[in-house]
């Protein structure tokens, strides 16, 4: 993930932690191929064993080590109709459109 794209999950973890249901992202995000069987079962079993909040934790630290993982989680939010608020939110921090592409360099 581009360094950009980080700070931006950085800066909204706590609010992504709070509302973040990263189950509901999973099915997506596998087809379009940036999670893989293996991660897809590292996420889901993180929430048995603890929470949601360090499910969420884990997933965006996978997220973060994907080339197109920000734009293919904003798409996946954005098509989740209930969670696309947060993918609002991501947006409207930086400069980027609709798309997940950087308006300005």
């Amino acid at each position: 993930m581009d360094p950009r794209d980080c700070s931006v999950i950085d800066r909204h973890f706590p609010r992504l932690q709070q509302c973040l249901e990263p189950t509901k992202l999973l099915r997506h995000l596998e087809t379009v191929g940036v999670l893989d069987e293996d991660d897809v079962e590292t996420i889901r079993e993180e929430k048995t064993k603890t929470s949601r909040e360090n499910q969420v934790a884990v997933f965006v630290g996978i997220l973060k080590r994907r080339e197109h993982g920000f734009r293919n989680f904003l798409q996946a939010l954005l098509k989740s109709k209930v969670q696309d608020f947060l993918a609002r939110e991501l947006l409207e921090d930086d400069v980027y459109d609709e798309e997940g592409e950087i308006m300005f360099s």
